[in-house]
């Protein structure tokens, strides 16, 4: 027979409410008392419903990431470090690879929305905007890494791609290398348009 909270509730000697504090981790039970409650708990061998209790809560400890290619092996580093770093703060997370597709992008952008997610970390194609905008309306913490998004405010965290192309391309220069060539990436992301932009630069003054 399965155990329900009420089972719980009757075995510990408390109300199914007080239960539930316990459980939520809500304030305003005394120690003892939840103690109480999470032996019997153990005992039982009861099995907390994380779905009701998120709702309850209105936070799921999770963090949704979605990256440009999860077999770059720069993604593949910056999702493991978001990941140890999130473990350390009692939080999992949900990688999804966007393939570089917006539409896959934007499947699963829902999803992690559904699952209701704490927060996004986005490596953005760009063709977005107007749903990322939305999240973003809806109080949902989004995070722009690596690239921007035209027309639409929110935290980002970045690498000077622009001032990079620019000195490497400059030290070839120095070196008296002149026809020096660029692989930029997709000049319809921001990180590929900053590297021409630094690229261009560096010709122009040499």
């Amino acid at each position: 027979m399965k155990i329900n909270i009420k089972d719980v509730a009757r075995k510990a000697g408390v109300s199914t409410a007080t239960v539930s504090r316990v459980l939520g981790d809500f304030p305003g039970v005394r120690e003892k008392t939840r103690k109480k409650v999470l032996k019997t708990v153990s005992k039982l061998n009861y099995e907390i419903n994380a779905v009701a209790r998120n709702l309850r809560k209105k936070k799921t400890n999770s963090i949704g990431i979605i990256v440009g290619n999860v077999l770059s092996q720069f993604y593949s580093v910056i999702a493991k470090s978001v990941e140890d770093t999130a473990n350390k703060f009692g939080y999992h997370t949900i990688l999804c690879n966007g393939d570089e597709n917006s539409q896959k992008e934007l499947e699963y952008l829902k999803v992690l929305k559904s699952n209701r997610v704490d927060g996004i970390i986005l490596t953005p194609t760009g063709k977005n905007s107007e749903y990322v905008q939305h999240l973003i309306n809806s109080k949902t913490k989004v995070v722009l890494l690596d690239r921007l998004i035209e027309g639409v405010d929110c935290d980002a965290v970045l690498v000077d791609n622009a001032n990079g192309a620019y000195k490497a391309v400059k030290h070839l220069i120095d070196q008296g290398y002149r026809k020096i060539g660029i692989v930029s990436g997709y000049l319809d992301r921001t990180t590929g348009a900053e590297r021409l932009r630094g690229y261009l630069q560096a010709i122009e003054e040499a």
